[in-house]
């Protein structure tokens, strides 16, 4: 018995599903692969990496895979299994969905008027700041020119590979672009982005800076940054840096984990 045409187009119509969310999902393994093959290892490449490996294997073996459904909805406890399965699944892409409209708006969130600037440090290569350092300290830089009156913290401080703090490096990156040492204050102790805000917060207050900062970093890292800055008694504003494309999900990703840990840890 031949099948009807409507079966005909629903089977064409889930096949070319099926091959496109499988072709988006490669996709995704590469791109989540890449920065890894660059010794670039976080949990956000682990995670995005494995996502997209279970969803390109779950298309390219869905016959099989919907046979497995099956014999695990014949029993109770397979139904559980499923059914808990698939509520953590659907309440956590509602969480990393929330997550991702929060941390948009945080990097849109600029100052109305030109504050005391934080820049937050990360990774520096000998003496020099890395290439994600040197994009905030652009950053900074050009915001400091544009507003030649207010202060700058340079905030970072000496990890287990590093031969100097980061906020050294990154005090001598913007006074060689033309920023004047007497407007940049270094906080060299932190070890945390909690660490590198509540150390920055004692440093304002010695110096009578009042509590409106703004904060320069990734745009992915500053909804957690705000949260973070409210923390240590700050009220906060964005100024993002750019953030490679090729990097960006890994790191987006990596910051779902980070926001969930501070709220829920």
């Amino acid at each position: 018995m031949k099948n009807s045409p409507f079966l005909e187009k629903s089977h064409k119509i889930k096949t070319a599903l099926l091959t496109l969310l499988a072709l988006l999902a490669f996709f995704g393994i590469l791109v989540f692969l890449l920065p890894i093959t660059m010794g670039i290892v976080t949990i956000g490449g682990a995670a995005g990496l494995a996502a997209c490996l279970i969803i390109f294997l779950i298309c390219a073996f869905n016959s099989t895979f919907l046979k497995i459904i099956k014999l695990f909805w014949k029993k109770s406890v397979g139904k559980i299994i499923l059914l808990s399965f698939s509520i953590v699944i659907f309440a956590g892409i509602i969480m990393v969905s929330v997550f991702s409209v929060l941390m948009i708006k945080a990097m849109n969130d600029f100052p109305e008027k030109p504050y005391a600037v934080i820049v937050l440090g990360c990774k520096i290569n000998g003496e020099a700041p890395s290439k994600m350092l040197r994009q905030r300290l652009d950053t900074a830089e050009n915001y400091l020119k544009e507003n030649p009156d207010i202060i700058c913290i340079v905030s970072g401080g000496q990890g287990g590979d590093e031969i100097i703090p980061e906020a050294v490096a990154m005090k001598n990156y913007l006074v060689a672009k033309g920023i004047g040492e007497d407007r940049i204050l270094v906080e060299n102790k932190s070890k945390s982005t909690l660490e590198n805000l509540k150390f920055s917060k004692k440093l304002m207050d010695e110096n009578k800076l009042g509590n409106n900062v703004t904060i320069i970093t990734d745009g992915y890292h500053q909804f957690r940054a705000g949260m973070l800055a409210s923390e240590a008694g700050f009220v906060s504003n964005a100024v993002s840096a750019k953030t490679e494309l090729y990097l960006l999900p890994t790191y987006w990703v990596r910051e779902w984990f980070g926001i969930a840990k501070e709220l829920f840890l």
